[in-house]
């Protein structure tokens, strides 16, 4: 495997002045890898399976390692899409649609100092992965996705076949794009004076932690676009429910 890629951090205080001081962090990174190779005779390798059985991640070499794979429409020779009898698409090539690896990875901190009051916050994202979502692949099987309501009353009882073989046939409609901009920490403190202590404490801080607040933008429609239903293999995706919203407190002291 082949890697290239660089990382770099910016940070500047904004503003200083005797009672409040402002700085800001930027740090980033981006990373492209290849595949150059498989074992002797191989141009392929099956890494991991959906449970869906249409989705799965695959290393192909001259692609990028962890390609999200899923079925295509089938074509006639003129590029038209091909239908089954009941109007349902009929299943094409199993094609790559990109690495469920991100390339691009970005965060944003901010630590403001007000006398003894503290306050910082960090926004983070991740660019350029795919992830496989099988929740959306079941929505059409169980006919709970939103789309399976476009055709329900045209086609009547045949619904639901036609969505399972619509799910079944062109697995590519679960792919998604993983990229993702989220409101990630906020911690909010305040450092008593150590006079309070007759100077027997160097510092005492107390703060108030949030963490995985809430998401600034994401193009997955019906999951968190860090789901993940394997925790080894990333860009498959089952049931995946949002990380956890915490709060918390912390007390810091120096003798």
């Amino acid at each position: 495997m082949q890697n290239k890629g660089f990382e770099a951090l910016l940070s500047a205080t904004i503003v200083k002045t005797e009672s409040f001081k402002w700085i800001s962090s930027l740090n980033g990174s981006y990373n492209d890898n290849k595949i150059i190779s498989l074992a002797d005779g191989l141009k392929d390798q099956l890494v991991a399976t959906s449970r869906s059985n249409v989705g799965f991640i695959m290393n192909k070499v001259g692609l990028s390692a962890f390609q999200v794979m899923a079925y295509d429409n089938k074509y006639d020779k003129d590029g038209n899409i091909v239908n089954l009898a009941d109007g349902s698409p009929d299943r094409g090539e199993l094609k790559a649609y990109g690495s469920a690896m991100n390339k691009w990875f970005a965060g944003w901190n901010n630590e403001f100092n007000y006398k003894n009051f503290n306050l910082s916050f960090l926004i983070d994202g991740k660019w350029g992965g795919k992830l496989f979502s099988a929740t959306d692949y079941y929505g059409y099987i169980w006919g709970l996705h939103q789309n399976t309501v476009e055709r329900r009353e045209e086609i009547g009882r045949a619904a639901a076949k036609y969505y399972e073989n619509t799910a079944n046939n062109v697995s590519k409609n679960f792919v998604n794009s993983a990229d993702f901009i989220k409101f990630r920490q906020v911690i909010i403190g305040y450092t008593f004076p150590t006079a309070m202590f007759n100077n027997k404490i160097k510092s005492l801080n107390v703060s108030v932690v949030g963490r995985n607040l809430f998401t600034l933008m994401r193009k997955t429609d019906n999951i968190d676009p860090e789901s993940s239903y394997n925790a080894t293999f990333p860009g498959l995706e089952l049931g995946g429910v949002p990380a956890i919203r915490t709060f918390g407190a912390n007390l810091s002291v120096k003798f």
